[in-house]
């Protein structure tokens, strides 16, 4: 688990606890200057939250229903509320990743389809 990720779910941990004293005593998780745990997990639960008033949505070309289920924060436990939170944590993360590779312009190529050489093989040179 990575280090963002491992921060987030020990907040999830003492905020969700099923002992009030742990829950009560406002834990301070150092993580440095440049970024906070409670305030990323705050803004991860709130993104959460809004995925539940949207619904559920579709994706790509297929079609409503297609898939498994997701689980929404509303009706999660809560451990499963911590494995939401990190997953989300993840997700961010990634979108975060690749919105710094495309506005890097050349760098950033490899995103794109068009950058891809195109080759004609055939089944043979396949098999070899």
């Amino acid at each position: 688990m990575g280090y963002k990720k491992e921060k987030d779910r020990l907040v999830m941990e003492m905020g969700e606890s099923t002992d009030k004293s742990v829950r009560d005593a406002n834990v301070q998780i150092h993580t440095g200057c440049k970024w906070k745990a409670h305030v990323e997990v705050d803004q991860t639960i709130s993104r959460l939250q809004q995925k539940v008033t949207i619904g559920r949505v579709q994706v790509g070309r297929a079609g409503l229903g297609h898939g498994e289920a997701p689980k929404f924060w509303s009706k999660a436990s809560r451990k499963e509320r911590k494995e939401l939170v990190v997953a989300e944590v993840t997700s961010i993360e990634n979108e975060q990743q690749k919105v710094k590779a495309i506005a890097q312009g050349h760098q950033g190529n490899w995103t794109m389809w068009e950058s891809v050489v195109s080759r004609n093989i055939s089944l043979a040179q396949f098999l070899d």
